[in-house]
């Protein structure tokens, strides 16, 4: 009886070993719509009272970004307010200002906070239109293909405009100004999603630094540290690691 009730545990054991090899394989094979490959991230200390300066908030994270795009070795770099492919809480419902509305099925995305650069960084081919521009003073807005399709039907929705929070003091309005390819935003092992991509530096005073490299990225690590220390002495900068 004990034999062969250790046999049937080592079964069950192999059986569930093999599926979670399978699985792993099948999630290896998953196309996510971005190229993880050769990026460094990290972090740069804020504190969210900066926010009371909304405009220096900005300019100094511009003045990072700018210098690590000036470190040899770097391809480009981009900011995130969630990394790529990490699954958050930022799916809600948005507004469409523009055209009838369905009551019944109102629009429902994931909401995503890049900079410029972020699209060409992570390698998410632009549709139509143009991705994220630096020094814009409005809220400039990209779509993915998901969005456009469930909510759009065959029209455009380039020159829409997008309203997110509106029940909230914080509510953000932006224009449509292109559309990018799906990617698996929420994780390898969810399908792409309908996603707003809204075109802002600052979306916290500790973004996600993405930065693309042509060497390893962790051999970058050191030059990232002096590089951000001659801009920002007295902050620390922390995280880094391969996406």
């Amino acid at each position: 009886t004990l034999v062969g009730v250790q046999v049937a545990l080592a079964v069950t054991l192999l059986f569930g070993a093999g599926l979670l090899v399978r699985s792993f394989e099948a999630l290896a094979r998953v196309n996510a719509g971005f190229d993880p490959s050769h990026i460094l991230t990290l972090h740069i200390s804020g504190s969210y009272g900066e926010t009371s300066d909304m405009k220096a908030l900005r300019r100094r994270i511009d003045r990072d970004l700018e210098a690590i795009r000036a470190v040899p070795g770097v391809e480009s770099a981009a900011i995130a307010a969630v990394l790529p492919g990490v699954r958050d809480n930022s799916k809600a419902q948005i507004a469409v200002l523009e055209g009838e509305q369905d009551p019944t099925r109102p629009p429902v995305a994931n909401n995503r906070f890049v900079s410029d650069g972020y699209f060409a960084t992570m390698r998410i081919p632009v549709i139509t239109g143009t991705p994220c521009e630096a020094g814009k003073e409005t809220t400039d807005v990209v779509v993915n293909r998901s969005f456009a399709e469930r909510y759009f039907e065959g029209t455009s929705p380039l020159g829409h405009h997008i309203r997110f929070g509106s029940d909230s003091n914080l509510a953000l309005t932006g224009e449509v100004r292109g559309m990018v390819a799906d990617t698996r935003e929420q994780g390898l092992s969810s399908a792409p999603e309908p996603a707003v991509y809204w075109c802002m530096s600052a979306p916290t005073p500790d973004p996600d630094f993405l930065i693309r490299t042509h060497a390893e990225p962790l051999q970058m690590a050191q030059s990232m540290r002096h590089a951000l220390a001659q801009v920002e002495p007295s902050r620390a900068v922390f995280g880094l690691t391969p996406l």
